[in-house]
């Protein structure tokens, strides 16, 4: 028998080892454990999986592992499908980050963040406003991106993508892969659920 992989075999910041703790994660889950390795090693990723296998929170940690505190802006965008999954991922990060000295909430408040969660249309907006705010983005990731194309939200999405250095990280995130997630990344490691 295995043993168990644990939170700490990642060398996770130490505040948020304790933030996925209260927010009452144990183990990592399958999919976090295939995930959130190739996202912290800076690998474009595809994540083809279901609903409840813990991807949300796999972004979460990720997310919060790559902020350098000590730069004021916007760093990641997490991009979900509309204002009430924009809710509740901003808790999610909110919830683990909670120990951690960073600045993380949805698009309606737009300020100066380092985590920003937003649909296609806010986050969009928030970077037409003020082109500025791209320099110091790491990583975008887009969760659920099938639903969202399948919205109709494919000239936003590009629209974010060219607005972001070229060496911006993409993490994607779908249910049903398709000919036209793959083409949204360049060489992009494929994390599917067993």
């Amino acid at each position: 028998m295995q043993p168990k992989v644990t939170f700490e075999s990642w060398q996770l910041k130490s505040d948020l080892q304790y933030g996925i703790y209260a927010h009452g994660v144990e183990y990592p889950s399958e999919i976090q454990q295939q995930l959130i390795p190739q996202i912290l090693a800076g690998k474009n990723v595809i994540c083809h999986n279901n609903c409840g296998t813990g991807k949300t929170t796999a972004l979460a940690i990720a997310a919060l592992q790559q902020i350098d505190e000590n730069i004021n802006d916007v760093q990641i965008i997490i991009i979900t499908q509309h204002k009430e999954l924009v809710c509740s991922t901003n808790a999610v990060v909110t919830s683990i980050g909670q120990r951690m000295h960073l600045k993380s909430q949805n698009t309606e408040k737009l300020q100066k963040l380092n985590i920003t969660v937003g649909t296609p249309i806010s986050i969009l907006n928030m970077l037409t406003k003020d082109i500025n705010i791209c320099n110091d983005i790491k990583t975008i990731m887009i969760d659920d991106i099938d639903e969202i194309l399948e919205r109709g939200f494919n000239q936003q999405l590009d629209q974010i993508m060219s607005s972001v250095p070229k060496s911006t990280q993409l993490v994607l995130v779908c249910k049903n892969m398709s000919e036209a997630i793959l083409k949204k990344v360049i060489d992009p490691v494929i994390v599917e659920q067993k």
